[in-house]
């Protein structure tokens, strides 16, 4: 009784997967790797009365920023003036933007119905210097300590 009903719950799993057109976990594209052109950082923005939270946001040179801006209690904003950006913050709903940096720098950002400011750095990167050239630590001589002898 338990084999016959164990086989009929196995055949019918098979079906229900063949018929819905389920897939292994590897065809899917869920897992696979996404390639971009540069680095993107997802930051939410919340706009109050008080100000911004958060008030700092620091990137590196050449990455993409992707603003998630809200608002609580009242209607908020966010104006960048070096980028000429404008958005606005309604009560309860989401607004996206994404901001390119390709220069390191300060940008200021505020709302002028709230008197909010902020503020991005962005900071720059760091170039290699190939002058300088690693040694192999094994070639020189260490120095080991030797117990005195009594």
């Amino acid at each position: 009784m338990k084999i016959k009903f164990l086989f009929l719950f196995i055949i019918g799993i098979y079906f229900v997967s063949l018929r819905s057109g389920l897939m292994a976990i590897e065809n899917s594209d869920y897992f696979k790797a996404k390639r971009y052109e540069f680095p993107i950082k997802k930051i939410a923005i919340i706009s109050t009365k008080d100000g911004f939270y958060p008030q700092r946001i620091v990137l590196k040179e050449g990455e993409k920023l992707k603003i998630f801006l809200t608002s609580i209690k009242q209607n908020g904003c966010f104006f960048m003036a070096k980028k000429n950006i404008f958005i606005s913050a309604k009560e309860n709903t989401i607004t996206e933007k994404d901001i390119f940096f390709e220069k390191a720098g300060n940008y200021e950002f505020n709302c002028p119905s709230t008197h909010s400011k902020g503020q991005i750095i962005v900071l720059s990167k760091k170039k290699k210097d190939k002058s300088i050239t690693r040694k192999i630590a094994s070639e020189p001589k260490v120095k080991t300590w030797i117990p005195r002898d009594y």
